[in-house]
């Protein structure tokens, strides 16, 4: 019980890892897409 209660909590941790890097990866290609095309 402990050992799926520390695999859960850490598999809690991989996704928000994922998902926080996934959404700065987003802003980020965003940002540069901003700067690379000119606004119309």
């Amino acid at each position: 019980m402990y050992f799926s209660q520390t695999a859960a909590a850490l598999t809690f941790k991989g996704v928000c890892l994922l998902f926080f890097t996934e959404i700065g990866y987003l802003l980020i290609k965003s940002k540069i897409g901003v700067i690379l095309m000119p606004q119309r």
